[in-house]
């Protein structure tokens, strides 16, 4: 693998969210640089940001107003480059997240579809989760990156198929 392209992400959130029945090998992966600026900054916005989503985690085992907690991890690869995958059927003990690997690696990783992970919030790249009453997603720094950079026709169909309504983001 070259070594400039060290970052490899994956859009598992179109599946985890529509709730549609694709397989794990349907999700687009996407190969961006590690000196990617736009994706740089929604990585630090998703950090800056996540308290946002343990507040809702918390909140929601009361209220039941949210659904579909994901998170993005970066996980190392052999190779020294980095693959960004969704965990999601998260647990929280109020320090750390787990869950469950919900996407298929690409490169060769120390995890596999399906593992049970501890989520390092130091490698937290992303985070997603719907609110039940408006269908808002909430976060998906990341995933906005690409679709702003898919073409009209793509973003269309993107947005239709995924079911996606980004609320606004929390700066």
């Amino acid at each position: 693998m070259n070594k400039n392209i060290l970052i490899l992400f994956s859009l598992i959130t179109l599946s985890l969210i529509s709730c549609n029945n694709k397989s794990k090998n349907d999700d687009p992966v996407i190969l961006v640089t590690e000196n990617d600026n736009e994706i740089n900054t929604a990585i630090n916005k998703a950090r800056f940001a996540f308290g946002q989503f343990e507040k809702a985690f918390i909140e929601n085992q009361e209220t039941n107003a949210y659904s579909y907690f994901s998170i993005k991890e970066g996980f190392p690869t052999k190779d020294g480059g980095v693959e960004h995958m969704w965990v999601s059927e998260l647990t929280y003990d109020g320090t750390n997240f787990t869950g469950v690997l919900v996407n298929d690696p690409q490169y060769d990783t120390k995890v596999q579809y399906g593992d049970t992970v501890t989520v390092d919030k130091d490698r937290i790249s992303d985070w997603t989760y719907f609110e039940n009453s408006s269908n808002l997603t909430y976060g998906g720094y990341t995933v906005r990156v690409f679709v702003d950079r898919m073409s009209d026709n793509e973003k269309a169909a993107f947005l239709r198929e995924s079911g996606y309504e980004f609320a606004p983001l929390s700066e």
